[in-house]
């Protein structure tokens, strides 16, 4: 069995002396792993966050495979001298790779990373797409939260939303929430809260994407590059 789709490069592992395994964020297929036989002679083509168009050849669904890489683009090259902007490129990328299931497309995740990535290096307001990228993510795999008045927790006297609950990630009136304040997050004003700043945007997606992390992909507890970046973001606010 032969397919062909363009991707997104997410993770290069080593594997023997000359081959890699590669995760690809596919938009036809979703993730799709695959040994790619000596890519560790190609590093200018094995770079996360190229655009690569690939074929993946298996005999069964139950086997790797093996993958054949063309670079379409590589935006790291319009991004190589700003650290935030490659810590950013470098999150994305291993968020996907761990969180991403095999074989299940996600045509809109998909389109909006791709422009995301393809658009970072002339993009001034990068923060605030990280954090509506991170809600995308989220949704794409089963955590969505719901920070709108619609799909708010109803709140009889209609006072403005102020909480997120931290099971349910439903946003919470402030009179609703008041009584339990202490365990409850705080709904930042960019994601149409009353008070708060970015550092509390990433800590409202940070608790989701930790319970999302813990859930699909335990054996990685943390990822470094995020805290790298929050700390980033504390240097330039």
């Amino acid at each position: 069995m032969q397919r062909q789709s363009e991707g997104i490069l997410l993770e290069i592992r080593a594997h023997g002396e000359s081959s890699c395994i590669c995760k690809v964020f596919t938009a036809e297929y979703g993730l799709v792993a695959g040994l790619v036989k000596g890519g560790r002679r190609k590093k200018s083509e094995l770079t996360e966050g190229n655009v690569v168009q690939i074929t993946h050849s298996r005999r069964l669904e139950t086997q790797l495979g093996s993958l054949r890489l063309e670079v379409l683009s590589s935006p790291i090259i319009r991004i190589f001298d700003d650290m935030a902007k490659l810590q950013i490129l470098r999150y994305q990328c291993e968020l996907m790779a761990a969180l991403l299931p095999e074989d299940m497309p996600q045509p809109k995740f998909y389109d909006r990373t791709k422009f995301m990535l393809e658009t970072l290096g002339a993009e001034e307001n990068y923060w605030a797409h990280l954090a509506e990228w991170e809600l995308d993510i989220l949704s794409a795999v089963g955590f969505g939260l719901s920070l709108t008045p619609e799909n708010a927790v109803p709140c009889p006297d209609n006072s403005p939303l102020y909480y997120v609950s931290p099971r349910t990630g439903r946003a919470v009136s402030k009179t609703m929430g008041l009584p339990y304040h202490n365990k409850m997050l705080l709904l930042p004003k960019f994601f149409g809260g009353q008070e708060g700043g970015f550092l509390d945007v990433f800590s409202l997606t940070g608790h989701f994407l930790n319970h999302a992390l813990a859930e699909l992909a335990p054996y990685k507890k943390t990822l470094t590059t995020r805290q790298g970046l929050i700390d980033t973001m504390k240097t330039l606010t």
